[in-house]
């Protein structure tokens, strides 16, 4: 959803952090090293919106966010 290069939803992600600038994205650094890895590419290589900022992991920082109270939406 945030790679620059292909992601079909990245002008309503847009949309939605112009209207609503209290979302924030985060990029998952697993989930990128993966795919750079599936297309034999630096994980640097691979473009990530940004408005979007790189955590180490997706699933932690949900898990903390969650601890803190914050509300997780989900697609």
């Amino acid at each position: 959803m945030l790679r620059t290069d292909r992601s079909p939803v990245l002008a309503r992600l847009k949309s939605i952090s112009e209207s609503l600038p209290n979302v924030a994205f985060d990029a998952c650094a697993n989930t990128r090293e993966n795919m750079a890895r599936n297309e034999g590419k630096k994980p640097d290589e691979i473009p990530i919106w940004s408005n979007a900022k790189v955590v180490p992991s997706g699933v932690v920082t949900l898990i903390e966010l969650g601890e803190k109270g914050w509300t997780i939406v989900r697609p």
